[in-house]
């Protein structure tokens, strides 16, 4: 079998409606940086990356080509693609992309993995994708994750139903990384299924619930940073900028 190898999927397609901002957060400046700018940087840093795939809207492709990946000098984006509807559209499209430039077999287990990352989470160091790579290739499925700090609480109508143990509780970040057929054959299963209207399946929100609902596959967890937040409202811009400051004294 060839040697490992780790390719980046950074996703940047979404529209961030929760930021109320006109322009897609993933582009919003931290740092005099596109948000973007980060993730990308941290993936390009790191030696046991041999390249990055960039999904963004259809109608930013042109912008990230010349705005970011030209003026970044970003060498390891390979590929810019266009995203779909959903983040799961979009994660399938540059699995279809990475399936085609390996000419892998669908069939068979290969030494290729992914890191599925979001672009909107700017403070992702080099321990954490360090991390992911040692334990992907030992694991083949993992996801970054902390542990809760909070009590939290299920609760329906407003009311509260019930209170977990905090101990078995994990709060999930990303990147999350896999074997590439193996999460590729899950994603085709599941957009097959949401294709045909299965009414037996949750939301999906993160790439491990693909997985969790295509063979009930186990999911290691990799040790994430509080730090790696994901800017989604407009609060998150101000912590990420002190993060960001703090980072670069």
């Amino acid at each position: 079998m060839r040697e490992a190898k780790h390719i980046a999927i950074v996703l940047a397609a979404g529209k961030g409606s929760r930021m109320k901002s006109d322009i897609p957060k993933q582009y919003m400046l931290i740092g005099e940086k596109p948000i973007l700018y980060y993730s990308l940087q941290a993936f390009q840093k790191n030696t046991k990356i041999s390249e990055i795939i960039l999904v963004t809207r259809i109608e930013d492709l042109e912008y990230c080509k010349e705005k970011i990946v030209k003026k970044y000098n970003f060498t390891k984006v390979k590929e810019i693609v266009a995203g779909g509807k959903e983040r799961y559209n979009s994660v399938y499209e540059a699995l279809k992309v990475i399936s085609k430039k390996e000419n892998l077999n669908n069939d068979i287990k290969t030494n290729c993995y992914v890191h599925i990352h979001d672009g909107a989470r700017p403070m992702l160091t080099q321990t954490i994708i360090d991390n992911c790579i040692e334990n992907v290739e030992k694991y083949e499925a993992i996801v970054t994750a902390v542990k809760v700090k909070d009590t939290i609480k299920v609760v329906k109508d407003n009311q509260i139903e019930s209170t977990p143990d905090r101990n078995t509780l994990w709060q999930i970040q990303t990147p999350q990384s896999f074997e590439v057929n193996m999460i590729k054959s899950a994603y085709k299963d599941i957009i097959q299924k949401i294709q045909n209207k299965d009414d037996n399946l949750p939301t999906i929100t993160d790439d491990a619930m693909i997985l969790e609902n295509y063979n009930n596959r186990k999911i290691t967890i990799s040790e994430g940073d509080y730090k790696n937040i994901k800017v989604t409202t407009p609060e998150d811009i101000i912590i990420a900028e002190c993060f960001i400051a703090s980072d670069n004294k």
